[in-house]
């Protein structure tokens, strides 16, 4: 988490979750990319956020719970949370938008609970 520490994002445990699968920790505990260990991991991380997860970055307009993205449209989810979803929809919501669009909608509903946590 610390490689996330100085990015300026809203929630460094969303931003984790999402993006620590992409790196491994090396022998003396420094993270590296598991697609290319030469990589500058600050770069990649903030490519990563810029492109996926915009919402989470301080300063964008995309934070927020309506940056989850449409739900439902057919899927039988309508406007139910991903929290609040059942196994049978989850895999549903899956099977129509993709894991990728599912992890989003997730961490965007985790970083809008999280916000009002903070703001209460």
């Amino acid at each position: 988490k610390s490689m996330l520490a100085d990015l300026d994002v809203h929630d460094v445990d969303a931003a984790y979750r999402l993006l620590g699968g992409d790196f491994e920790l090396g022998d003396d505990e420094t993270p590296t990319l598991k697609s290319d260990p030469t990589a500058d991991v600050k770069k990649h991380l903030e490519k990563q956020l810029n492109e996926r997860y915009k919402y989470l970055l301080k300063g964008t307009q995309a934070a927020g719970g309506g940056a989850g993205g449409s739900k439902g449209s057919g899927s039988g989810t309508g406007s139910i949370t991903p929290t609040k979803m059942t196994t049978e929809q989850i895999h549903e919501y899956i099977d129509k938008h993709g894991r990728e669009a599912y992890m989003t909608a997730l961490a965007a509903e985790e970083t809008a609970l999280l916000t009002k946590k903070a703001a209460a």
